[in-house]
């Protein structure tokens, strides 16, 4: 009989006791600064039809060429593994009629997992988790403020300083057809000089060369055209309008002409903000990147029409920049360990650790068959803020606190505690 080995798959990653803590408190405190923004929180399929990505982010991209988890279901339909959270979003929306059913803006975030069958790095596996913003009916420029400003809450919540927001503008599908033919009629000359991924994407989707991650590639495109001088009036006022509302928050930014994002959707405003701290995040440093995509919802349904603005942040990414301020603070609400003096005081301990949860504090009883030296040597040793010992003094409706970090004890009454 072959042993079984008990081992996660490559690219994944488990959370547990202090790293599962450590994820709630991130998962909660996003979830708060979007709903202050008045987000609301949606859930969908781990799984989807492969054409809603084919549709969404482009055939020509990295993720649909290379990236997803494709399987046929037992009626040979192509179905994959959710590689981002947009497409996804579009669809519960026209699926569900909310246009139809909604006049005003629709504004969802989610904490999903996501696949992508990719080189796994530091801070990115091929399940990872992101959170993302989603604001539909976003016609306004102030509809890009709040979204740059949503992101710039979260990082100031988690105490992240050290980044730069890189900016671009895509233009719309007009701006980027002139802009494309003389990219593309720039890159056949040096055709020849392109890696063997660039020079596929020349014939496929010729912007998608701007994602491009090879040194050789970066060094011939510095020469390229850059869309930005191809903008019209309109395109360059609304950046020239977000620019300002930047600067005056003092907010660290510039303009980068190559940014286009990897997926197919995004018009105009494109940003990404990139951590500064390579030691901390290694060479995936983008933690939270988006932009506009007002043409996707008539992508996916020709009668419906519906601007729309967002972004999606990498988690494992924000808890590396933020580790230290999330060492510090994950552990929010007291923590108490509730200890019978011996075997007699047990169901007083018990009827006490329930009266103390039903009040909203957080209590572990340790109702383990030890001597109570060990398990006071364990409570002090797990980290817990508070003992309650339960023994003698019980028959006067008191109990020992112990305050294991100020080292000090008193007796009390129940009610005060």
């Amino acid at each position: 009989m072959n042993k079984i080995i008990y081992q996660k798959i490559k690219g994944t990653k488990d959370y547990y006791l202090k790293e599962g803590l450590k994820l709630k408190f991130v998962e909660k405190n996003l979830q708060i600064i979007a709903m202050n923004y008045f987000f609301k929180p949606i859930k969908f399929p781990v799984f989807e039809y492969q054409d809603l990505f084919k549709k969404t982010i482009g055939e020509a991209t990295d993720i649909v060429n290379k990236e997803m988890y494709h399987f046929l279901d037992r009626k040979n339909r192509s179905i994959v593994l959710r590689p981002e959270g947009t497409a996804s979003t579009m669809r519960l929306i026209l699926e569900n009629k909310l246009l139809d059913t909604d006049k005003n803006d629709l504004r969802f975030f989610y904490f999903e997992s996501m696949f992508r069958y990719e080189r796994p790095q530091k801070g990115r596996q091929r399940e990872f988790l992101q959170f993302g913003i989603e604001y539909v009916n976003a016609d306004s420029i102030y509809a890009d403020y709040q979204i740059l400003d949503l992101a710039i809450a979260i990082l100031l919540k988690f105490e992240i300083s050290d980044y730069c927001l890189e900016l671009n503008s895509i233009g719309s599908l007009e701006t980027r057809q002139n802009y494309l033919k003389d990219l593309k009629k720039y890159l056949l000359k040096i055709n020849n000089q392109l890696s063997k991924d660039s020079q596929i994407r020349l014939q496929k989707n010729v912007l998608r060369i701007l994602d491009t991650k090879d040194q050789n590639d970066l060094l011939l495109l510095k020469k390229a055209p850059k869309i930005i001088d191809y903008l019209n009036s309109n395109e360059k006022k609304n950046l020239a309008l977000i620019e300002n509302h930047l600067k005056m928050q003092n907010i660290n930014y510039k303009i980068n002409p190559f940014l286009v994002r990897g997926l197919d959707y995004y018009n105009d405003l494109v940003f990404e903000f990139v951590g500064l701290d390579k030691k901390s995040l290694g060479a995936q440093a983008t933690i939270i990147g988006g932009g506009r995509y007002d043409f996707l919802i008539n992508n996916l349904d020709r009668s419906k029409n519906a601007k729309a603005i967002g972004f999606a942040l990498g988690v494992e990414r924000l808890m590396l920049a933020a580790n230290s301020y999330i060492e510090k603070n994950y552990l929010q609400s007291f923590s108490y360990s509730i200890i019978p003096i011996s075997d007699k005081y047990y169901d007083d301990a018990y009827k006490i650790a329930q009266f103390l949860r039903n009040k909203g504090k957080n209590i572990y009883f340790n109702d383990n068959q030890q001597k109570f030296s060990k398990k006071l040597t364990q409570a002090i040793k797990s980290n817990f803020d508070f003992v309650i010992i339960i023994g003698k003094e019980i028959k006067n409706n008191k109990i020992i606190l112990k305050d294991i970090k100020a080292k000090t004890e008193k007796e009390i009454s129940i009610d005060k505690l």
